[in-house]
């Protein structure tokens, strides 16, 4: 136990306590900033600046989903996401586990992909690919060339219907229909 005080007078000495004891307030207390648990292990620490990390990157997706440029997204991380990451880091980073390092590298590849997120004309033109609109009007244009080729003559057999459909269903073919739906 550890008492600060910063008054002149002499501090009272505090009941000894034999045994193990919690923190008050249960497994963990946080110390400046920093989640302490009765263990000496970060696992509630990191859970909770992972949580708040990824709490934050929606900000970075609300921005970038409003028209934000990368390098106001880089700032708005550098300001916001990375201190969480960081904060008294040299006291706790190198007692994490490979599960735990894992997570927090995942908040900040995410927090990138949002970021360096690529344009969608520069991943058309690096993967050489159309886009889907005019993949759609070349469609639109071959299908209206074959329809106006074959125009002189009859329809494919698959095509052709063998009784044409009601105008309006009748009780009888509605019937029909729900047989034939499922």
């Amino acid at each position: 136990m550890m008492h600060i005080c910063t008054s002149t007078a002499a501090v009272p000495p505090s009941p000894a306590i034999c045994g193990p004891s919690l923190p008050p307030g249960g497994r963990s207390t946080k110390l400046l900033g920093v989640l302490v648990d009765d263990q000496l292990s970060w696992k509630e620490h990191a859970s909770t600046i992972i949580s708040s990390a990824s709490y934050k990157i929606y900000m970075l997706h609300r921005l970038r989903s409003l028209g934000a440029p990368a390098d106001a997204l880089r700032g708005v991380y550098l300001t916001f996401i990375l201190p969480k990451l960081m904060y008294a880091s040299p006291a706790w980073s190198s007692s994490l586990n490979l599960t735990q390092r894992q997570q927090l590298e995942r908040v900040q590849k995410r927090a990138f992909r949002i970021i360096l997120e690529p344009a969608y004309g520069d991943a058309l033109t690096c993967l050489s690919l159309p886009r889907l609109a005019t993949r759609h009007q070349e469609a639109l244009e071959k299908f209206g060339e074959r329809a106006a080729a074959s125009s002189t003559s009859p329809p494919p057999a698959t095509l052709r219907r063998a009784s044409p459909c009601p105008r309006h269903p009748t009780p009888k073919s509605r019937g029909a229909l729900k047989s034939t739906a499922h």
